[in-house]
């Protein structure tokens, strides 16, 4: 099952967000927390970062803070299966 959005503009913008991101050099198994996972700008960043890290295997671990899990689990749908995303 497609995890993303199936919206060629998306996938265009994950695709140049995975590309600039996997320049840089993460330590082993880093863990990034994301606040606000719920709104608009902590949605896009924690999806870009979980595409990201399936397409240019960075293994990078992801902590989404949001204040209600169940807006959450609605909003990721899929992804909350993820072993690199844990909501919290």
């Amino acid at each position: 099952m497609n995890e993303f959005k199936n919206d060629e503009t998306l996938h265009e913008d994950y695709e140049v967000f995975a590309e600039k991101i996997s320049r840089y050099s993460f330590p082993a198994h880093a863990v990034i927390l994301i606040t606000g996972a719920t709104g608009l700008i902590g949605v896009n960043l924690v999806r870009s970062l979980l595409y990201a890290n399936r397409t240019r295997h960075l293994g990078l671990r992801m902590i989404a803070w949001c204040r209600s899990e169940e807006k959450a689990r609605k909003i990721y749908g899929d992804l909350c299966g993820r072993s690199d995303l844990h909501l919290v």
